[in-house]
């Protein structure tokens, strides 16, 4: 997934963090926006949720990335990392999808930096568990 999304960004697609978030209890919901090629809409292309407090950071995840199918729009995938920050996911994201520097202003948080875009190890989210989980099944 994440060579597919290199190879877009690469192909002159643009994206962007929207200038708003939403938010329910302690997590905040920012998309990320893929500007239409033509005179279409914009449309929302994936979505970082994230903790807004790192309250029992330790174990818990801080950072999910939603991510729209290209092909069944009506279907997304989830990943999240291993002690990832919020701004480390956020810098993930911008690096993933070359998101221009001209939008660092519209992301929740400063990112501080350039930043890498690596944070560990990449793992694929479901119903509120790490795939490799085991108590993903109960």
């Amino acid at each position: 997934m994440v060579g597919l999304l290199a190879a877009a960004a690469a192909c002159g697609q643009t994206y962007y963090p929207a200038k708003f978030e939403m938010a329910m209890d302690s997590w905040r919901f920012t998309p990320i926006v893929q500007m239409a090629e033509d005179a279409g809409a914009d449309r929302v292309h994936s979505v970082l949720a994230w903790k807004a407090s790192a309250d029992g950071a330790n174990g818990t995840i801080q950072a999910v990335w939603y991510l729209r199918d290209e092909t069944s729009p009506c279907e997304w995938s989830a990943k999240t990392w291993e002690a990832a920050t919020a701004v480390e996911a956020m810098n993930v994201v911008k690096t993933t999808l070359s998101i221009a520097a001209e939008y660092d202003a519209d992301w929740p948080l400063t990112l501080g930096g350039a930043g890498t875009g690596q944070i560990g190890t990449e793992l694929v989210y479901d119903k509120g568990f790490y795939l490799n989980d085991p108590f993903a099944e109960f």
